[in-house]
């Protein structure tokens, strides 16, 4: 029995999963060419963390850089630039909480470097995310730094030349990808009827897509399933788009152009693996062992064991970290 490929998944990271999108990679890797940071904006579960992961993952091939070096990082864990910095260059094996730092880091990596900033929004909230786009874009002129980042909402004017791009519903030519590719092979397939009936249910809105298709798949099996009232329950509780009357809330320009079919010469075609930084949580720790501390000379008023107590707690958070 075939199982079922369109189960509800989050962020895609896997590359032989990740389908279409053709226009949108190619005017990302059109901007990184030009050294210009490119950052993808649109509304909740678009697919802007599986396609900026797909990036990290394909820019070495599709850029003609085998040597290059990429990272995907969330932002939404950092509480400053300074905390991003520092785990951008930790990841380039250096060390350092300036944009200074991380133009040296990325000089002293003899390679280009690729960052993919996920969730920008918070920061760009905070004040702090805006100056932390434009530092990063001065970096980006030498062309050994190249910047990719997304959000929810149209990114802010900055005074460095960017390319904001909207990430918005599938292409119907998406969609028979995505149903194509993952049927694979198997003995249920979806007819152009089914992919008419899910586009109608959902406006092409990718997660939409993807639990439609996995209830009209369960049809295939039952036929009295009624998948188009499942799939707009678990969209619903999701949060997620189902009907025309909500397109507007995500469709979008995708560009110049028609999607590309994804045959051999086509930027984007799926590679290897992408590497994942995490974001430290190592300042709240320090502050939690300096709390203790001072919890501690307050009970005790002995203030060697306090410093003992708290310096060996800070000094066990930075081994950790180092580790």
């Amino acid at each position: 029995m075939q199982i079922n490929p369109f189960t509800p998944r989050d962020r895609i990271t896997d590359p032989q999963q990740f389908i279409g999108r053709w226009v949108e990679l190619s005017q990302v890797f059109d901007a990184l060419d030009a050294r210009r940071p490119a950052l993808l904006y649109g509304g909740a579960r678009i697919g802007r963390s599986s396609l900026l992961s797909h990036l990290v993952a394909a820019a070495p091939a599709n850029l003609d850089d085998p040597t290059m070096r990429a990272y995907y990082l969330d932002v939404a864990r950092a509480d400053s630039a300074s905390h991003v910095y520092t785990t951008l260059t930790r990841a380039l094996r250096s060390s350092g909480d300036t944009t200074a730092a991380l133009d040296v880091a990325v000089i002293e990596a003899g390679a280009r470097v690729l960052i993919a900033l996920d969730n920008l929004d918070a920061a760009l909230a905070a004040g702090w995310g805006s100056d932390m786009l434009e530092a990063l874009a001065r970096i980006a002129r030498s062309g050994t730094l190249l910047v990719t980042g997304a959000c929810r909402t149209v990114p802010p004017p900055l005074s460095e030349p960017v390319m904001p791009i909207r990430i918005g519903a599938f292409s119907k030519a998406d969609l028979a990808l995505l149903t194509d590719a993952y049927l694979g092979e198997g003995p249920i397939r979806f007819t152009p009827e089914d992919r008419r009936a899910v586009a109608q249910l959902t406006a092409l809105h990718p997660a939409a897509v993807q639990i439609a298709s996995f209830h009209l798949f369960r049809t295939k099996t039952e036929p009295e399933y009624d998948w188009r009232a499942a799939a707009r329950a678990e969209a619903s509780n999701l949060g997620v788009p189902t009907q025309a009357a909500d397109a507007p809330a995500f469709l979008g320009e995708r560009g110049v152009g028609h999607p590309l079919d994804g045959t051999a010469g086509t930027r984007g075609g799926p590679q290897t693996s992408p590497q994942t930084i995490v974001i430290s949580a190592v300042m709240p720790l320090l502050l939690l062992c300096a709390v203790i501390a001072l919890v501690l000379l307050l009970l005790s008023n002995n203030l060697l064991l306090a410093l003992l107590v708290g310096g060996g707690g800070a000094l066990l958070v930075l081994l950790r970290r180092r580790g």
